[in-house]
């Protein structure tokens, strides 16, 4: 690894010097005529229109008052956005998914959390016991909505979801900064103390810098997906692990450093340091170390500066945004673009290294950043390998998860004796990890153990049905006895066991046993066959005057309707609700409508990618599979309609919704359900149709 970094780091240097810099100075804004003090700063593509905004929060003195306001910098405009309803003098602002709207809200602490949308009209106000000091949008992955975290000046941090209150932590001292830390834990820093919470509220550790700390920010610096610290404290700049255990003293500059910034500018892969000293100067760092700029900047009397990096050129390069005290300066990231693509390759040489190390996490990162790198160098045809590596990953730690997780719920289910619940997970963690071996022989071990699992349950389902069988014989209960021990063989001899054998001497048995028993003729059997007789009439009376199904179906068939709507389907379910069979919809019509159609006690669930009550994504097709296997073993009767197969093939492939009909046609014959699948046949090829009509019956309309 030392070999690979010294040439990387020779290569920034190169690409420096030939950009004779890092930044360069394009725009200054005066805020002077719309505020007193600026206190905080946002920039990016807010409203996604392609070009960025600057945000910039500050007070104004109306009178002897302080009040917060909102400006909006963009295309060189300098505009109010909003004035603050409050005399606090913190205006802290971040930029998230706060409501539910799926879009991107101003957050702005002040003496409450106000919540504004992107045109600068006030949402909503949280009130949070104290004025705001720091405000941070933290996603965890746990929500759509981006979880908030604001420390207040009375040492309070709030965590917020949808501005739900979720913990309070409190942490003594003012806090100055809050920072992401990995997904679900932050930092919180109050005068000298750095505190590592979790978004539950736990605090994690707590570590006492050298002294105040003024400025901070984070870094993954090892590629472990946390973040570790790089702040001021008096004349130096530090570091801090992750675990808030090793402090490291990074350099004491020449002249007192005041803010700092810590970004990959330069698109190298390593941390590059920007940092605003009291002597008016701007310096950048590469790598942390290698002082390669200095840009002068008159500050003001007690200005501490503000730092931001973003997109401002709309030219996909980080540029830096620098805020004194009524002043904002852009500038633009002058890194030749024709450079990128050495980086690049070299970035998407250590995925490649992560990924046959197993190392998926690390090497989607890197793939992820020698995408941007490739975009930025206008490298198309390597930014799509870079992406499609990205998909490949993302689709594999999917699979990956789902067939850990049904192996813990699955083995959960069978020490509950829920074995066919059981078995279920573990069919669909013999399915995931199949397809993962099919990529790679790591897992094949994976799924021949899940695969035994499933073989396992099996056995355990047989068992229950062979001791059903014995406890039935020994009360005479001969017709119940031969079923359960007919059912325990059948499963026997799926799985090769000897105890097929077993079951068919106790089917012999009942057969010798009925065969012996003698048959009476008396005035009693004649009595009882005439009540059964008049039993019998009644019954078919019964049965003549209620309305008879259209169309005879099978328990343990699965058949295919090709009809443009689904009208014969609804009718043969109705028909078969009403003689005792439980029904099930999985449609892309909303309940509402189905009822409608008279569909009273049949349950109903609408292809939906919303996460919503009785809905089930189209994506999905091992969901929907599990779903329905659920609903057929619950039940002694049960007929499922699948509605619109011609929508899962547009919505996945027509090879995944092929194996969801081949595996169903399994469950139906295993768990004797029946399944109507409807299909449009101008929606599918010939050659497709023909595969389809192979494993199911097609049933007439």
């Amino acid at each position: 690894m030392p070999g690979k970094v010294i040439p990387l780091m020779l290569l920034s240097l190169l690409v420096l010097a030939a950009a004779d810099g890092v930044f360069e100075q394009k725009e200054t804004h005066d805020l002077s005529k719309h505020m007193s003090t600026l206190l905080s700063l946002w920039a990016g593509d807010i409203d996604a229109d392609r070009t960025a905004e600057i945000l910039a929060g500050g007070i104004i003195y109306e009178g002897a008052i302080s009040k917060g306001i909102l400006v909006q910098i963009k295309r060189n405009d300098i505009s109010i956005l909003a004035k603050i309803p409050s005399t606090s003098r913190t205006v802290v602002i971040t930029v998230c998914d706060a409501t539910a709207d799926t879009g991107q809200e101003i957050v702005v602490g002040a003496n409450d959390l106000y919540v504004y949308t992107r045109g600068g009209k006030l949402l909503t106000t949280k009130p949070v016991g104290g004025d705001v000091t720091a405000v941070q949008a933290l996603d965890t992955g746990d929500s759509p909505l981006s979880e908030i975290i604001c420390g207040t000046s009375s040492g309070e941090v709030l965590y917020f979801v949808n501005l739900e209150t979720k913990a309070q932590v409190s942490v003594m001292k003012s806090v100055t900064q809050i920072l992401k830390r990995d997904d679900g834990t932050f930092y919180a820093i109050a005068g000298q103390s750095i505190n590592c919470i979790s978004t539950g509220g736990e605090k994690l550790w707590l570590h006492n810098a050298q002294g105040e700390i003024t400025s901070a920010a984070v870094y993954d610096m090892d590629g472990d997906t946390v973040n570790e610290l790089i702040y001021v404290a008096g004349p130096s700049i530090y570091t801090l692990s992750s675990d808030g255990k090793k402090e490291t003293l990074l350099m004491t500059p020449s002249n007192h450093p005041l803010s700092l910034l810590v970004k990959d500018f330069t698109e190298d892969g390593k941390p590059d340091l920007v940092v605003a000293d009291s002597k008016d100067s701007v310096a950048v760092y590469s790598n942390l170390k290698q002082q390669v700029e200095s840009l002068f900047f008159r500050r003001e009397a007690g200005e501490i500066p503000l730092l931001f990096a973003a997109n401002v050129a709309g030219d996909q390069k980080t540029d830096l945004v620098y805020g004194g005290v009524t002043k904002v300066h852009v500038l633009e990231n002058i890194i030749p673009s024709a450079e990128l693509v050495t980086r690049g390759q070299q970035v998407l040489s250590e995925g490649k290294g992560l990924l046959e190390e197993r190392e998926y996490e690390r090497a989607k990162s890197k793939f992820e950043e020698a995408e941007r790198i490739f975009s930025l160098g206008g490298e198309e045809r390597l930014a799509a390998e870079c992406q499609a590596y990205i998909e490949e990953i993302t689709a594999l730690l999917k699979r990956k998860s789902q067939a850990e997780n049904a192996i813990k719920e699955g083995k959960d289910l069978f020490s509950q004796g829920e074995y066919e619940k059981a078995k279920i997970q573990f069919e669909l963690a013999a399915q995931e990890y199949g397809l993962l071996a099919g990529q790679d022989s790591y897992y094949q071990p994976y799924a021949e153990e899940a695969r035994t699992l499933v073989n396992q349950c099996d056995e355990a389902i047989a068992d229950r049905y062979f001791d059903a069988g014995m406890e039935y014989l020994s009360n005479s209960q001969y017709d119940g006895a031969r079923e359960y021990f007919e059912a325990a063989e059948a499963i026997y001899s799926q799985i090769g066991s000897k105890k097929a054998e077993l079951c068919l001497e106790k089917i012999q048995q009942i057969e010798d046993e009925l065969g012996r028993k003698p048959i009476e003729k008396d005035m009693t059997i004649f009595f009882y066959a005439g009540v059964v007789l008049l039993i019998a009439a009644v019954v078919v009376i019964l049965f003549a005057t209620r309305k008879k199904v259209s169309t005879k179906l099978e328990k343990g068939r699965l058949y295919l309707l090709l009809e443009p709507q689904p009208k014969k389907a609804l009718q043969l379910i109705k028909e078969y609700g009403r003689i005792g069979y439980e029904g099930l919809v999985i449609s892309r019509l909303p309940a509402e409508q189905l009822r409608k159609k008279k569909l009273k006690k049949q349950k109903i669930l609408q292809f939906s990618s919303t996460s919503k009550e009785d809905s089930i994504p189209p994506d999905n097709v091992v969901n929907i599979l599990l779903g329905m296997k659920e609903f057929m073993t619950s039940r002694d009767s049960s007929i499922i309609l699948l509605d619109s197969l011609d929508y899962l093939i547009i919505q996945n492939s027509f090879e995944d919704a092929f194996s969801l009909i081949q595996k169903l046609a399994e469950s139906v014959t295993l768990y004797k359900g029946i399944v109507l699948a409807v299909l449009n046949p101008k929606s599918v090829e010939e050659r497709e149709l023909v595969l389809l009509e192979g494993e199911m019956e097609l049933l007439e309309i």
